[in-house]
């Protein structure tokens, strides 16, 4: 019996100190752990080792190291959060976010929480680190119920008839204000909660889930973002607060585009009378900011200098830092609607040109489904100025199809992406004597984001020329895309960049060009993220043709004409004026040369040829075999053995006299020889005949004045960009 009462106070004691390290404990972010009843209702540590599993077990949330998967996040008033089914932690203070590694894996990836409200305001506030660059927030692309359902937080569970949750504001609005302890300052997470309310009479259990995907590449996205028609939905912004409201004085001296086709200067000059100063001084100083709602419009002014009796104002663009607080675009979807279509103005000034573009006449344009046709029949341009002379007739048709503009921005990331196919049949044909790149606008769309900014989508046909042209082809092509770029920011500026692209095509061609040019003319369709004015964020594809021709002709060597004609498509994008390549697919159509009339007999082919070094397998004889095929590897070249050094000499020795004026010389595609120098022996010393710098060609003709020798050499200086220290010769041919 006594044995018996002393085994109950040991057995009292411990239940009591227990008790008191809970109660001490309480309120606290922790990882509560039950008895796992499956192996879906465990939680495991970093390590992969089980969280100790006796009755109510409390664990810290464990340290994560920068870069590891993590969510972090909070309740008001408790939570419990799984990953895939695994219950990883859990938290009972609203005041305090608790962070937990995630063991994210390839393909889906589920977090499921389960919140508590036990008082009047109610809330879910998280932020997921899927990977270096990867961060999803709590917004309404979280799904929502406030019904258990058995297995609800498992990671194949169908969730198909739950609603999205509701957003009730970022972090840092009343009532939470910026109290959470752990939660970044920086986060762009949204308080969520099931139902219309949150407030007073909220529903009391909340049950959550998030899908997101690891590709394998390791980049991430949302499995299911929301899809918007027609604009952007609950996008938020803040002014700063010294951003004063733009005087209708100085918005009327403004050169506020209305056009979407247009890109607006982002600096300029404007004059005021003296009244029109006075009503506006003295805020009217260097570096205040004014801001134009109805337009979007945001002006820094530069200086104001007087002159007389009026005044000149010089403005730029402000930088985003210096006009917003925050601007805030939730990841989603927008389908384009036909109420977003947008035509040019009948007649448009074309941005650095004294030319006017006269806008397609559309006898069909407008929605099928979800495509966007266009078709069109029109003098685009005729007009002589200082750059030149234009003409440009077009007609066809160009067709969107399925065409979606889907984006991010907030304080930590942004991802702007364009997903379209494209098809246009087009006949272009005219000519020109200028020097610049044309786009002509055929039709566009507009989409809002908020009262800030919006996004467009612009269709255009492109033609540009240096030289002079007389042209007519027909383009018929198509693609499917996906196009966009994204990365971080700091405080709602791009600080990192990373394009990507995924595309299919086709393109064929029919031409009739002729003259002395680099010209390129095509479809271009582009979509671009402004904020107040400003172009923050463009993508565009382009699908064409790119053309280049020469003439050479002196006193000694009749003319020689080349016309080389490449079909193209190519995806760019920029970044706040950062350019970077999406992609390029280019395919060679037309390839015509005129040499001048020569003997045809090439001396090369009977010569004794040698070489300072070799490469094992890379024969000098390859360099007089006859075959011309420019292909890397030891059966089309020779190339210099490992370590030698610069220059090497290649000769050619014709065993008598040669009288020669033209060198043909064949290097390896991709791998040309960049600088080299070609000479004749002339009895007693080395006599240049061609000095060649800055080469990428695989094939290049020099001629010269008729020289007699007996043997030549190629002294080949510096191999290409990439591998420097070898140099390749294909094929070498001497008439």
């Amino acid at each position: 019996m006594e044995q018996t009462k002393s085994l109950f106070k040991k057995w009292l004691m411990s239940f009591m100190l227990v008790t008191l390290i809970i109660t001490m404990v309480g309120g606290q972010v922790l990882a509560y752990v039950a008895p796992p009843i499956t192996v879906t209702d465990a939680t495991y540590l970093p390590d992969g080792t089980l969280i100790p599993t006796a009755p109510d077990a409390l664990i810290a949330p464990t340290a994560v190291a920068p870069g590891e998967p993590s969510i972090t996040l909070t309740a008001d008033d408790e939570f419990e959060v799984y990953h895939n089914g695994i219950r990883i932690g859990a938290g009972t203070n609203w005041k305090q976010a608790g962070t937990f590694p995630l063991k994210v894996t390839q393909g889906k990836n589920v977090i499921a929480v389960k919140a508590k409200d036990l008082g009047i305001y109610a809330g879910l506030l998280a932020e997921i680190n899927a990977g270096p660059d990867d961060i999803f927030t709590t917004d309404f692309n979280w799904k929502s119920t406030s019904t258990f359902t058995e297995g609800w937080h498992l990671r194949d569970f169908n969730d198909t008839a739950w609603q999205r949750a509701k957003d009730f504001g970022s972090y840092g609005i009343t009532p939470w204000d910026k109290y959470v302890v752990g939660m970044p300052a920086d986060t762009a997470a949204k308080w969520i909660w099931p139902g219309d309310t949150n407030y007073s009479t909220p529903v009391k259990d909340a049950y959550f889930r998030f899908e997101f995907i690891i590709n394998p590449d390791g980049s991430s996205g949302i499995a299911n973002p929301i899809t918007s028609v027609g604009s952007f939905s609950n996008v938020t912004h803040q002014l700063k607060s010294t951003t004063a409201v733009m005087p209708a004085s100085v918005k009327n001296r403004l050169d506020i585009k209305e056009n979407i086709f247009e890109d607006e200067a982002e600096s300029g000059s404007f004059v005021l009378t003296q009244e029109e100063y006075r009503q506006i001084t003295p805020s009217l100083a260097a570096g205040k900011i004014y801001f134009d709602e109805a337009s979007n419009k945001a002006i820094k002014i530069s200086q104001v200098l007087q002159d007389g009796t009026s005044f000149r104002v010089d403005y730029a663009a402000p930088a985003l830092d210096e006009l917003l607080e925050y601007y805030d675009i939730p990841e989603q979807t927008v389908e384009i609607a036909e109420s977003n279509i947008v035509y040019p103005a009948e007649k448009m000034a074309l941005a650095d040109h004294d030319l006017t573009v006269l806008s397609p006449t559309s006898t069909g344009c407008g929605k099928v489904g979800n495509d966007f046709t266009c078709n069109f029949n029109k003098v685009l341009i005729n007009q002589t100025g200082t750059n030149g002379k234009v003409y440009v007739e077009a007609s066809g048709s160009i067709t969107l199809q399925f065409p979606k503009v889907s984006a991010v921005y907030n304080r930590k990331k942004y991802d702007v992406k364009f997903t379209a196919g494209e098809k246009a049949k087009v006949t272009l044909k005219g000519e020109a004597k200028f020097h610049k790149e044309v786009k002509v606008p055929i039709f566009g769309f507009n989409i809002k984001a908020g009262n800030l900014a919006s996004a467009s989508v612009g269709v255009f046909l492109v033609i540009g020329v240096d030289g002079s042209v007389k042209f007519e082809f027909v383009v018929d092509q198509g693609y499917f895309v996906e196009a966009g770029i994204r990365g971080k920011n700091f405080f709602w500026i791009p600080i990192s960049f990373k394009p990507y692209a995924n595309t299919t095509r086709y393109l064929n061609i029919t031409h009739n060009i002729e003259g002395q040019i680099k010209a390129w003319a095509g479809v271009k369709a582009e979509v671009s993220l402004k904020i107040a004015k400003l172009k923050v964020i463009a993508v565009s594809v382009f699908a064409g043709i790119e053309g280049q021709g020469k003439w050479t002709s002196n006193t000694n060597v009749s003319s020689h004409f080349s016309l080389t004609i490449d079909a193209l498509v190519k995806g760019e994008a920029t970044v706040l004026n950062k350019y970077f390549k999406l992609f390029e697919f280019r395919w060679n159509l037309v390839k015509l040369e005129k040499k001048p009339p020569t003997n045809n007999t090439n001396y090369a082919l009977t010569a004794t040829v040698s070489a300072d070094s070799t490469f094992p397998g890379y024969s000098v004889l390859k360099i007089k075999d006859g075959d011309r095929n420019t292909a890397l590897g030891q059966s089309h070249s020779w190339a210099n053995n490992q370590h030698t050094p610069l220059p090497q000499y290649v000769y050619v020795d014709f065993g008598q006299s040669r009288s020669i004026n033209r060198i043909d010389l064949y290097t390896t595609a991709t791998y040309a020889i960049s600088k080299y120098d070609l000479q004749y022996w002339n009895g007693s010393a080395w006599v240049q005949l061609a000095t060649v710098t800055g080469n990428t060609a695989n094939h290049r003709t020099h001629s010269f004045n008729a020289v007699n020798t007996t043997k030549i050499r190629v002294s080949a200086l510096l191999g290409p960009s990439h591998q420097q220290g070898y140099v390749r010769i294909n094929e070498l041919e001497v008439y």
